[in-house]
């Protein structure tokens, strides 16, 4: 009986070695069948988007941390007359975000190593890339990511504005573009208003771009309160676009932009705020010019001149724009008055103003000319920190609280 025992022991260690061994060669079976299976599909769908053709040029699995990783990555638009991608990347790393296992959620996290857009202007259709429509995108990244992504990242992005039909040639460059959102899907389960953070930042002809954004990528509309600020670009290195679309060039100048919108229930409010300090217009001679060319210099030269704030030699103004996202307004009427201030009244304060917060969308408040001239808005710098936006006050709770304190 004993020996029995010990031949059945023997038996069953013998059946759980080769189960064990199985599930072993069933997971090498998978590692290395399911790369090459998951190639021939992603090659397969980027092929299927209309007008355009991709190719990857590997694809790598990490089952130890739930992950794989597609590596060479390039979109072409079919017709051969573009020489360079739509869109092309480096690599792109999509895994499980474990931090967010430890809040009870399965999502995803996905990094995009060097991509570049290339936007492409031309006289006809098969020499213009203005991209792919967003229902071609939104297929693929569903059928390569089957769970929600609540993080997202880019590292060392590069988008172009090409235009090969000019001469010179355009090529405006905006580098060094690093991405970073989070909490898209919400996992740490937060209750404010907006839970995710996005912030982004790039550098281009000499100028540094930031953009800071906090949102709720789960709501069915747009639900968020960003601010953005492009500094100081060198106009002298857009002289090839201006000589392209506009027929003049710049010999100094710096561009400047300072905007801040917010948006909830389909609606948005907001403003643009470009300045341009020490603009100098190049002014032709009769030998280096047609007649034509030397007159549109001389308008614009003088124009320029007019409204700039002689003090500050700051040209700009600040553009309200507010609305439903299906019909924007601009107020013209209020562009102008400002504009005019920073001429003649006070120069506009080269930052952003901290005024436009989630509280005041859909708020009617409409300057007309003469508002808009003598009284100063531009706050820029009133408030110091990092912006909250769902935490401020509405303008209506701040008129409340001051006309308490009249009484």
């Amino acid at each position: 009986m004993e020996k029995k025992t010990i031949g059945g022991k023997k038996k069953l260690f013998t059946k759980g070695r080769i189960i064990l061994l199985s599930i072993l060669l069933l997971i090498i079976a998978v590692r290395i069948w399911f790369p090459y299976f998951l190639l021939k599909v992603v090659n397969q769908k980027l092929n299927e988007i209309d007008g355009y053709s991709g190719h990857v040029d590997d694809i790598d699995l990490h089952l130890y941390r739930g992950a794989y990783r597609i590596d060479g990555l390039d979109l072409m638009k079919t017709g051969g007359e573009i020489p360079v991608p739509f869109f092309s990347v480096s690599a792109i790393d999509i895994s499980i975000e474990w931090k967010a296992l430890l809040d009870g959620a399965i999502v995803a996290e996905i990094s995009l190593e060097r991509p570049e857009i290339n936007f492409v202007n031309g006289p006809t259709e098969a020499t213009t890339q203005k991209g792919v429509d967003d229902k071609d995108w939104q297929t693929i990244v569903d059928e390569l990511i089957p769970l929600q992504i609540n993080k997202f990242e880019v590292i060392d992005g590069e988008v172009h504005f090409r235009d090969y039909s000019k001469s010179p040639k355009v090529n405006l460059i905006m580098s060094d573009i690093q991405v970073l959102a989070t909490n898209l899907s919400n996992s740490k389960d937060s209750k404010e208003l907006l839970p995710s953070t996005l912030t982004a930042s790039a550098a281009g002809l000499d100028g540094i771009v930031n953009l800071n954004m906090k949102l709720n990528a789960l709501s069915k509309q747009p639900l968020f309160d960003l601010n953005a600020q492009v500094n100081k670009v060198n106009m002298v290195k857009l002289n090839p676009f201006f000589q392209a679309y506009a027929n003049f060039d710049v010999s100094k100048g710096d561009f400047s932009l300072y905007t801040e919108f917010a948006g909830r229930d389909g609606k948005f409010s907001g403003y643009a705020k470009p300045l341009i300090t020490n603009l100098d217009v190049v002014t032709f001679s009769k030998e280096e010019g047609t007649i034509a060319q030397i007159a549109w210099e001389a308008v614009i030269g003088s124009v320029a001149e007019v409204f700039q704030n002689q003090k500050k030699e700051q040209l700009g103004t600040q553009i309200p724009i507010s609305g439903n996202f299906n019909n924007p307004d601009i107020n013209l009427w209020a562009t102008i008055g400002i504009a005019l201030r920073n001429a003649f009244i006070q120069a506009l304060n080269p930052k952003i103003n901290n005024t436009i917060t989630i509280e005041d969308v859909g708020e009617d408040d409409k300057k007309g000319f003469f508002k808009a001239l003598f009284n100063n808005d531009d706050k820029s710098g009133a408030k110091t920190g990092k912006k909250e936006p769902q935490k401020e006050e509405s303008r209506k709770d701040r008129k409340k609280k001051k006309e308490k304190k009249d009484d």
